[in-house]
C-alpha cells in the first residue's frame, strides 16, 4: 500500500476532530476544535493554538447548532434516575437486580435497578407524562406505585416493587393488601420507585445532552478517540460516540435567569384601579415574549407600576437583559406615554431608561454592574399620571458571577 493511499485510508476512518463553541461567563464566545475536557479545564484548539478556560468561567459548550428531531410516531419509554438523570429509550430491559437501556440515538447503558426511580412507557405522548406527573412523580409517595392504564387513564397502584425476572422480562409487584403479581415491563403504563437520595451520590458537575435531548446530570465527562465517556452523579456510565454529543451546560449556579428566581417581594399597583400582575416567562397574552421579531423562552413582564425585588446575597457580579415593549403589547393600546425601567441595587440607582412604542430600537440589550449588591429591584413606572397599557418587557433577564 502506497504511503499516499495509506493516509487516505486513515483520513476516512479517523474520528472527525469536534468542533465546538464555548461561552464563558465574561460573554466570550471561543469557537474552534475540542482538545480536552476535565472537572478543571475545557481546552479549545483556536486558529492553531491551544485556549484553557477554567470550569468556574464555563457556561456552556456547543458540539451542534440544535436536537435532532424525533419523528412523532416513535415510541419510547422515559427513565429517570436517582439523580435526576432523564433518558429516552426505545427499549428498557429489567433481569433479575439489574437494568438494561437502549436509548434513542444507540448508546445502550447497563446499571443496577436501584439506580432507577422511575420508568414511564409511551412517554412520547403528552397526556401519559402530563398525567404521570401529576399523579406520581409530582407527589411525596411513601410507598412504590405500579402504573396501569385503562384507556387513556392511568391508574396507580400503592405497594412494592421486588426484582426483575431473569427472563422474560417481568418484575415482581406486591400490592399493600399483600396480593403478589408479575407484571411484565412493556405491558405496564409505569413503574416508581420510592427511593432515598444516595447521600454518596457526587455533585454534578454539568447537564449533559445527547443530540435526542437525554439528558444525563455528569460528574465526569472525559473525550476519548471515539467520543465521551459520561459517568451521572449516581454512578451510571455511558458512552458516545462524538457525533451524538449536542450540548454541556456548566451554568447551574453561574447564571440564574431572574423568571425562575423567587423575588424577595412584590409591589404592584394601578391608577387605573386594575392591578395587573407580572409575568415570567410570557407575555400579557400568555405568549411567548416576543421583542424585535424574536420570540423569547425566558423573561419578566411588568406592568406600570410594579416593584420586584430578589435577594442576591452579593453573590453576582452582572445582570444582561433585552429591554423592550412586546410586540403583541403594542397593538393593545394607542398610549404613546414612556415606560421608565428602573435598576435599584441596595437602595442605589444602577441603570435608568425610558422606552415608548415609537422608539425606532425595538428591543435594546442592557448590562447592569451589580457587583456586592445584597437586594436587587426592578422598578418599571410611567412617565405620565397614568398607566394604562404601560408594559415592558426584561426578555432572557439573567444574573451571573
Amino acid at each position: 500500500m502506497s504511503v499516499l493511499r495509506a493516509l487516505l485510508l486513515f483520513a476516512l476512518v479517523a474520528p472527525a476532530a469536534s468542533a465546538a463553541e464555548l461561552k464563558t461567563l465574561k460573554g466570550e464566545s471561543l469557537k474552534g476544535e475540542l482538545v480536552s475536557i476535565s472537572d478543571k479545564e475545557i481546552v479549545l484548539e483556536v486558529d492553531g493554538k491551544k485556549v484553557s478556560t477554567p470550569i468556574p468561567q464555563v457556561l456552556h459548550l456547543n458540539l451542534k447548532d440544535g436536537f435532532e428531531k424525533i419523528e412523532g410516531d416513535t415510541k419510547y419509554a422515559e427513565v429517570e434516575l436517582t439523580d435526576g438523570t432523564l433518558l429516552k429509550c426505545s427499549k428498557v430491559e429489567l433481569i433479575e437486580s439489574d437494568a438494561k437501556l437502549t436509548l434513542l440515538g444507540g448508546p445502550e447503558v447497563k446499571l443496577p435497578l436501584v439506580k432507577i426511580s422511575s420508568i414511564l412507557n409511551e412517554a412520547n405522548n403528552e397526556d401519559n407524562r402530563k398525567q404521570w406527573k401529576e399523579k406520581v412523580t409530582s407527589k411525596k409517595q411513601v410507598r412504590d406505585i405500579l402504573g396501569l392504564r385503562k384507556g387513556d387513564v392511568i391508574n396507580p397502584f400503592p405497594g412494592t416493587l421486588g426484582n426483575a425476572e431473569k427472563e422474560g422480562n417481568r418484575i415482581e409487584f406486591v400490592r399493600a393488601g399483600g396480593d403478589k403479581r408479575s407484571i411484565p415491563v412493556e405491558g405496564a403504563a409505569g413503574f416508581y420507585f420510592q427511593r432515598s437520595a444516595d447521600p454518596k451520590a457526587k455533585p454534578a458537575l454539568c447537564k449533559f445532552y445527547d443530540t435526542k435531548k437525554n439528558l444525563l446530570y455528569a460528574a465526569n465527562v472525559s473525550k476519548t478517540n471515539e467520543g465521551f465517556t459520561v459517568t451521572t452523579s449516581a454512578g451510571v456510565t455511558v458512552t458516545y460516540a462524538t457525533d451524538k454529543v449536542a450540548r454541556l451546560d456548566y451554568s447551574k449556579g453561574k447564571l440564574e435567569f431572574l423568571s425562575r428566581m423567587a423575588p424577595l417581594s412584590v409591589k404592584e399597583n394601578s391608577t387605573e384601579g386594575k392591578v395587573v400582575n407580572f409575568r415570567r416567562d410570557e407575555n400579557f397574552d400568555g405568549e411567548k415574549i416576543r421583542l424585535a421579531g424574536v420570540n423569547y423562552n425566558q423573561g419578566l413582564c411588568l406592568h406600570s407600576t410594579s416593584e420586584v425585588e430578589y435577594d442576591l446575597d452579593g453573590e453576582y457580579r452582572e445582570l444582561q437583559a433585552m429591554v423592550g415593549i412586546d410586540e403583541i403589547e403594542e397593538e393593545v393600546t394607542a398610549d404613546d406615554g414612556a415606560v421608565v425601567l428602573k435598576i435599584i441595587g441596595d437602595g442605589k440607582e444602577l441603570y435608568s431608561q425610558k422606552i415608548t412604542r415609537s422608539d425606532k430600537e425595538r428591543a435594546r440589550p442592557i448590562v447592569v454592574n451589580i457587583q456586592k449588591v445584597q437586594k436587587l429591584k426592578i422598578l418599571v413606572t410611567s412617565d405620565d399620571l397614568l398607566d394604562l397599557g404601560k408594559h415592558l418587557a426584561l426578555a432572557d433577564a439573567r444574573v451571573s458571577k
